[in-house]
């Protein structure tokens, strides 16, 4: 080993080094360096400019790693979610108005306050459609006859006919699929009626206009149907020859 006079080994190295470190070895070195310096800070360093479009697919993201910042804003769209993945859950609480939801696809409300209460009184308090029988109007010219009303077994016909010196006459009759039934009159002792046999409920004849109580809606069968009602009935009135409104519950 070739050493300067005086100096230790470790000396001598440093001396050699320094007698060989040229410009042009500090300068590749240098260019070494930065080679491989550059090569590191690329791989850290991918932009959107250096990855082909279409190339990046679902198994090349790390799973739960994409956020909502992540997506530009209103890009997603209902085609991007799959039929069914949706649930309860995935919607934020008191967000969905009415204006997102589609009404005729909207069923009947099982059960709802309206429904049970009006004017602060439960349904109970009023009769439903089963409970009573709207009653007309119903219109007849002359030469006319029409069922008016059935309840139970009992059928109230109206016939309107022209009466000789330019009357109108309108009669009503009750019938009865029973034996020994019974209607009331506004005379006060009433009329048995039976099959093949009906009673008359009202006879009038007018030459004028006239609208007025007529008769009742009252009748009463073996079987146990007891209809009540009133009857209002006119005669040239309302644009017809005869008339008769009114209301029963069966």
């Amino acid at each position: 080993m070739n050493t300067r006079p005086g100096g230790s080994p470790t000396t001598s190295r440093f001396a050699l080094l320094r007698d060989r470190l040229t410009f042009a070895n500090l300068t590749a070195l240098l260019a070494l360096f930065v080679a491989l310096g550059g090569t590191s800070y690329a791989a850290l360093s991918v932009g959107s400019e250096q990855i082909v479009n279409n190339s990046v697919r679902s198994e090349d993201l790390h799973n739960n790693d994409v956020r909502g910042r992540d997506i530009h804003k209103d890009t997603v769209r209902g085609t991007d979610v799959r039929d069914g993945d949706l649930q309860g859950r995935d919607v934020r609480d008191n967000t969905i108005t009415g204006t997102d939801v589609k009404e005729s696809a909207l069923g009947t409300v099982p059960s709802a306050r309206d429904a049970q209460m009006f004017a602060g009184k439960p349904a109970s308090a009023f009769l439903g459609s089963d409970k009573q029988l709207r009653v007309g109007p119903i219109k007849l010219a002359q030469g006319e006859t029409k069922t008016v009303a059935t309840s139970g077994p009992f059928t109230w016909t109206a016939a309107c006919s022209d009466d000789p010196g330019g009357n109108t006459r309108l009669i009503v009759t009750v019938e009865s699929t029973e034996p020994d039934g019974f209607i009331a009159d506004f005379g006060g002792g009433g009329q048995p009626v039976s099959p093949g046999s009906p009673a008359e409920a009202f006879n009038s004849v007018s030459s004028g206009s006239v609208y007025t109580i007529g008769f009742p809606f009252s009748a009463v069968g073996p079987g146990g149907a007891a209809p009540a009602g009133i009857a209002f009935v006119g005669i040239k009135i309302g644009g017809a020859d005869c008339l008769i409104n009114g209301i029963i519950w069966p």
